[in-house]
């Protein structure tokens, strides 16, 4: 498997409940840690009762201790310090709210 390049943000979504999205995504981590030197963050979404709350679950589950007007700057700065696989797990259930501008800036070289 080639390594991955930090400028490609590859997403794999299915629509089907059935599929085994959660198993695909932690065997592509197991098998892209290596290209991550600052390696793997896993934050299951499923909790998440709405897109508003995407955010904190996010720096929860990176083991930040921020909240309010920080939070999102504090979650950039540390992902930014940082080349890292961030999985987000059951995104599905809050991908209504992914249609409204999101917080967090699209890194530069993506599309």
């Amino acid at each position: 498997m080639p390594a991955a390049s930090p400028a490609v943000s590859p997403a794999i979504r299915t629509p089907d409940q059935r599929v085994g999205k959660t198993r695909l995504a932690v065997e592509a981590a197991r098998r892209l840690a290596p290209a991550f030197p600052d390696g793997v963050r896993f934050v299951d979404l499923a909790p998440v009762r709405t897109a508003d709350l995407v955010s904190a679950a996010i720096a929860a589950g990176l083991g930040l201790n921020t909240s309010g007007d920080r939070l999102v700057s504090d979650v950039l700065s540390y992902l930014r310090a940082r080349r890292l696989l961030l999985i987000l797990d059951n995104f599905e259930q809050v991908i209504d709210g992914a249609a409204a501008p999101s917080p967090f800036p699209a890194p530069s070289g993506t599309h």
